[in-house]
């Protein structure tokens, strides 16, 4: 799948979902990391277009966004975590690591806040 680099123009996201459907989702367990933020649509819309696409993976969420009213929407929608910006490399990877096993059915430890 292509993907944008510093010197081209980003992909609209609709593009970036459609390529992503047209692939096989890993035989292994994986989840989603979403930007709260994404340009053309939310992190929100893009997990409610995937589910709908019926791509269950577990997602993430990351933002500069604290407020609790936003979080809650979040993971009302099925998000597992809402990581707040910054995050440190080993907080991102243990939240990742706490979110893979949801891919199999268990479910997750909450993040630290």
């Amino acid at each position: 799948m292509p993907t944008p680099n510093s010197t081209s123009t980003p992909y609209p996201i609709g593009v970036i979902i459609t390529e992503f459907l047209a692939h096989p989702l890993p035989a292994t367990p994986a989840c989603v990391l979403l930007d709260m933020c994404l340009g053309t649509m939310t992190g929100l819309e893009v997990h409610q277009h995937l589910v709908e696409n019926g791509v269950l993976m577990p997602t993430l969420v990351y933002t500069a966004d604290d407020a609790p009213e936003v979080e809650a929407r979040y993971r009302a929608s099925g998000v597992i975590g809402y990581l707040h910006k910054p995050i440190a490399g080993d907080q991102l990877l243990a939240a990742i690591e706490r979110a893979v096993p949801a891919a199999h059915g268990s479910l997750p430890v909450e993040e630290p806040q």
